[in-house]
Order: C-alpha cells, then sequence, then structure tokens
C-alpha cells in the first residue's frame, strides 16, 4: 500500500487491488539441456515494485495525480512494507503512467479518467 509521494498524499487511495511485488535482478542466467538439468544465476539484487491502480478518477482528482510525477525520474514513496510490519519511505523510480480518458463535457475536455496504472521500481 502506497500512502504518499514525496511527502503529498494521493487525492484518493489507489484501489484495494494495488499490487506490491518484490522482483529479483540477475545476471549470467543460465541452465543445461538433458537429464538433471540444472539453473544457475548471480543475483544482484532483489527490487521492490509498487503498482498503484484506480478504475475511475475525476478530471480533477486525475489531474492532481498526475502533476505528482512530472518532470520526475525518481519518486520518495511512503509505503507498507510487509516484510518488516512497518510504514517506510525509499527511492523509487517513476514508471510510464498509463490511462484512458472518458467521454468529453461540454467544453470538450475528459469528464472523468479510468483503468489509471503508476507502476513504481525500488532505486
Amino acid at each position: 500500500m502506497v500512502y504518499a509521494v514525496d511527502g503529498v498524499a494521493f487525492p484518493v487511495q489507489p484501489d484495494a487491488y494495488m499490487s506490491m511485488s518484490s522482483d529479483q535482478v540477475v545476471t549470467g542466467a543460465q541452465r543445461t539441456v538433458g537429464p538433471g538439468a540444472q539453473m544457475t544465476k548471480e543475483l544482484l539484487a532483489e527490487k521492490l515494485t509498487a503498482n498503484c491502480k484506480w478504475t475511475f478518477l475525476t478530471r480533477d482528482q486525475f489531474l492532481r495525480i498526475k502533476r505528482m510525477r512530472t518532470g520526475k525520474n525518481f519518486v520518495r514513496l511512503r509505503y507498507y512494507d510487509e516484510n518488516t510490519d512497518t510504514i517506510r519511505e525509499g527511492q523509487f523510480y517513476s514508471g510510464t503512467m498509463t490511462y484512458e480518458p472518458g467521454p468529453t463535457d461540454a467544453s470538450g475536455k475528459p469528464a472523468h479518467y479510468k483503468n489509471i496504472s503508476w507502476p513504481f521500481i525500488e532505486r
């Protein structure tokens, strides 16, 4: 669960299906062929990945969240770490935000946005 980006809380918390995972960064992955085949790899690091998702946001909510990432490669996240059962802060890469604009209103601007996803990868 992500609570804040650079000290600013989301205007709307991500939906309950927000995902967190721990990914391994490896090199030299190899495997042998045949009976008793073995796999080897060199573990370089384990990185936490968070993917914040919203099903539906008003235009104002969406624009506030989008401004939280504008012009930034890395952000400071405040998040729940289930490994330590604590609230922590750390530096994360701000990934590509994806979204779908909804129908336009009388002004010609999207009235809402849906299927918004904003991924983060631990630095």
